[in-house]
């Protein structure tokens, strides 16, 4: 148990749903994913892929968001067939200081772990990314525990993976068995 921490509170795990479009800077139309160069190909198959690319640039301390992050070495995988990515990202928020303990024995001070302000209580959130062959809508599904998720980091890796030179819009989705969902013209 870890006082004065949000983990007290009964955790709510709720799964988000967004479709996104990527577009260029000063362009308004959005990119259809069909164009060259293939995206899904790119981040699966890049010499430096999604999860090398956030391995190498982002693992570690975020200072603006007060934030660390960790790319688990097992848990990713991608089909190229079904053009998907999906796995763990852990993510921590770090700048105040904690105290665990035992949770049967609370008292019990040889049991106590002090959390100094540079230390991060990491959280695993699962990720799932779909980029269909054609369309301009990708599917994108996060996990929410309570009031944290990883949308606005992921939004941050995919924006600085492309050189700044594209930006994404998102969008609830509405996710139904539907055969539109494999061409990217998914419900907005």
């Amino acid at each position: 148990m870890i006082r004065d921490s949000p983990f007290l509170i009964s955790m709510k795990t709720t799964i988000e749903a967004y479709t996104i479009t990527v577009r260029r800077k000063r362009e308004k139309d959005p990119l259809l994913f069909s164009d060259s160069p293939d995206i899904y190909d790119l981040m699966a198959h890049d010499n430096v892929s999604f999860i090398k690319y956030i391995d190498k640039n982002i693992t570690g301390d975020l200072p603006a968001e007060k934030m660390t992050v960790r790319i688990p070495p097992k848990d990713h995988s991608h089909n190229d067939k079904k053009r998907y990515l999906c796995g763990i990202i852990e993510t921590g928020y770090y700048g105040k200081e904690y105290e665990a303990v035992d949770k049967d024995d609370p008292k019990d001070e040889t049991k106590k772990i002090l959390l100094g302000k540079s230390k991060a209580i990491l959280k695993p959130f699962f990720y799932y990314i779909q980029i269909p062959r054609k369309g301009n809508k990708a599917l994108l599904i996060l996990e929410r525990v309570d009031n944290n998720g990883i949308y606005p980091l992921l939004r941050s890796i995919l924006i600085s993976r492309s050189q700044n030179t594209t930006l994404l819009s998102r969008r609830c989705a509405i996710l139904s068995a539907d055969r539109n969902a494999a061409e990217g013209r998914l419900p907005a």
